[in-house]
């Protein structure tokens, strides 16, 4: 019999038994639906998370630190033996002591940074006002937790206003020092910018203004490389030189294996719902050949064959299963664009970043949609061998 008369059969089958078909299907519905909402809740919650963590630049760029020897430090030389490496595009040192920041009246301690504007563009460092350094050494970048401590609620007032610190030099940084210790005391600067808040209050001092104090040895280096295929080879080369290397990349492989854990965990939850709506597609099936057991020797005395019968079951469990998963995908993806939606709205009442809670691939969708159709043809196997082996005289007989 031709595949086009099965399915319309199917279809009619189907329909003839409406309430029960829809009922089934609603079970489908529930299970799909479960499945894609909380593990796109899954892949949303990745997404946001990652999205913080690094862009594509980032993951191109390598921090470098110098660990604690006596032998191996992290100054000007390492730093060129590091641009000679190949396949480095920029390094850009930091330095980074201990020291007081002063306005007006106010004063605070926090951390005085040493950096190159190529800094700033490395570690994709947000000014909130004002802009970066233009080559004069009395110019200085206030971060927003700085202000907080000195009583200024606006960026824009400090704006060109001169601030003073006090910068603690050791033997660890400016080996060159006479004592183990040395403050430099009320060193003025311009504010030129101000960047975006950081767990320490601190001021960013141009990097040639504090090497220009003594200070040899920096704290970390970034260094960007050319192609993030290049990042493992030239992460080898700077290790072998005796330094520390960090990578984002370390931290999103973290990241995705836990949030990998977290959708299976979801995802658990809707197959639990999946598995009672497959044993009710079982269910109805089975209920189906009970009934229909009498028509099927009827098909069969007028010519359909086995194969036939056992095609129309599994193509009835099939098109049950689709068109649950159809609807159960669009009602979990439409659920989470609902919730997105919802949330932008509060985020933008709030005067906060809106962010997407959920997100839905679209591979996963489709995915999702085949995977109906299968869990339908599989739970129709066994109703579907039963049918094919009713023998036509017993299926006549029976009542």
């Amino acid at each position: 019999m031709k595949k086009k008369y099965l399915f319309q059969i199917a279809f009619k089958n189907l329909w003839f038994r409406k309430i029960r078909t829809i009922v089934t299907i609603l079970g489908v519905v529930v299970g799909i639906g479960a499945i894609v909402f909380l593990v796109s809740l899954g892949y949303g919650l990745q997404k946001m998370t990652l999205s913080h963590v690094g862009t594509m630049e980032l993951l191109k760029t390598l921090d470098v630190y110098s660990e604690k020897s006596t032998i191996v430090k992290l100054n000007e030389g390492a730093v060129e033996r590091i641009r000679d490496l190949g396949h480095v595009e920029a390094v850009a040192p930091l330095i980074n002591l201990g020291g007081k920041i002063r306005y007006g009246e106010k004063e605070t301690e926090g951390v005085i940074y040493g950096a190159e504007h190529r800094f700033f563009e490395l570690s994709e460092m947000r000014l909130v006002a004002g802009s970066g350094f233009t080559g004069d050494l009395g110019e200085a970048i206030v971060n927003v937790s700085a202000l907080e401590l000195l009583g200024v609620t606006n960026p824009e007032d400090i704006l060109g206003e001169m601030i003073s610190s006090d910068l603690i030099l050791t033997k660890s940084v400016a080996p060159k020092l006479k004592e183990d210790k040395q403050t430099v005391k009320d060193l003025e600067f311009k504010v030129v910018g101000v960047s975006s808040a950081e767990e320490t209050a601190g001021v960013y001092l141009p990097f040639f203004k504090m090497t220009s104090l003594g200070v040899e040895n920096y704290q970390l280096s970034k260094v960007k490389v050319d192609s993030e295929d290049r990042v493992e080879q030239l992460r080898i080369q700077i290790e072998n030189l005796g330094f520390r290397v960090d990578w984002v990349g370390d931290t999103i492989a973290q990241v995705n294996q836990v949030f990998d854990i977290f959708k299976v965990v979801l995802g658990t939850f809707g197959a639990i719902a999946l598995l009672v709506s497959a044993l009710g597609i079982f269910n109805t099936l089975t209920v189906s050949l009970m009934e229909r057991t009498r028509e099927i020797g009827i098909m069969k005395v007028l010519g359909m064959g086995g194969k036939d019968v056992r095609s129309l079951f599994l193509i009835e469990a099939g098109l049950i299963g689709i068109v649950g998963g159809i609807i159960g995908v669009s009602i979990g993806y439409g659920t989470g664009a609902l919730l997105n939606y919802l949330f932008h709205i509060l985020a933008v009442r709030a005067q906060a970043e809106p962010v997407s809670i959920f997100y839905t691939p679209i591979l996963f969708a489709i995915l999702m949609g085949f995977f109906a159709l299968l869990i339908g043809v599989i739970t129709g196997i066994y109703p579907a061998v039963r049918a094919k082996r009713i023998k036509p005289l017993d299926a006549l007989r029976y009542e």
